[in-house]
């Protein structure tokens, strides 16, 4: 019974978070200047 609930919660918030941090990502990408500022930020 657990296992159902526990299960369904991680899934649940993998369908809420996942989306997020990829809309954030691409959102600061977009928000950057130039492609100079990406190399600084990824390395």
């Amino acid at each position: 019974m657990f296992n159902i609930v526990g299960n369904g919660y991680v899934q649940l918030l993998q369908m809420i978070v996942m989306p997020l941090v990829f809309a954030s990502i691409l959102s600061a990408v977009a928000r950057l200047h130039n492609a100079s500022q990406l190399g600084k930020i990824s390395f």
